[in-house]
């Protein structure tokens, strides 16, 4: 009986430990922004994502994300370590503004809806506020003319929605950084100085 209750202590107090290592970590999908990158590649795996590849200690891979078919996902691990510290997601890239705009738009009422209102959001065009009506905001973003982005600071980590330009055309991204981790790489890199 001593033997079996000695079992059931050792598998809720590695069960507790295991959750207080993640609950601090920022998450994608559920996954904590966090451990090694093989770790990771699994668990994004079995969330049906394909995996296209790691090189130099980052990897990619493509599949469905918040309803949006053929994103691009890259997961960063700070080198020395190899821990995973970010994620980013490129949404496919859109033909038409409405597309870019709308997809913009969505996000950032889907990220408010959970994490309230964003910390920094700017949307300007040579300084001057953007409108509904703007039809050439696709070439804006590749001559740098304007900006899209908007940024929440959780007590967890960063998530940065933005449009980028993206080649010939633009894009939208969805960045996720975990506090912690971020941390160890800005404290290194101190070091590096």
């Amino acid at each position: 009986m001593k033997n079996l209750l000695l079992v059931i202590l050792s598998v809720l107090f590695a069960g507790l430990v295991s959750a207080q290592n993640s609950f601090g970590h920022m998450t994608f999908m559920g996954i904590p922004i966090d451990g090694s990158l093989d770790d990771f590649t699994v668990k994004m795996e079995q969330k049906g994502f394909a995996h296209l590849g790691t090189m130099d200690g980052n990897a990619s891979f493509k599949g469905e994300f918040a309803g949006y078919k053929d994103c691009i996902i890259g997961v960063v691990t700070f080198r020395s370590t190899g821990v995973v510290f970010y994620v980013a997601v490129a949404f496919p890239p859109g033909d038409k503004w409405s597309k870019i705009y709308g997809s913009y738009s969505f996000l950032k009422e889907m990220l408010t809806k959970k994490y309230g209102e964003p910390s920094n959001s700017r949307e300007v065009v040579d300084g001057e506020h953007l409108s509904d009506k703007d039809k050439n905001r696709k070439y804006d973003v590749i001559l740098d003319k304007c900006i899209y982005e908007s940024v929440w600071e959780t007590d967890k980590g960063g998530i940065e929605l933005k449009i980028i330009k993206k080649w010939l055309g633009s894009c939208v991204v969805l960045n996720y950084s975990d506090k912690i981790n971020s941390a160890k790489v800005a404290e290194a890199a101190l070091d590096d100085l």
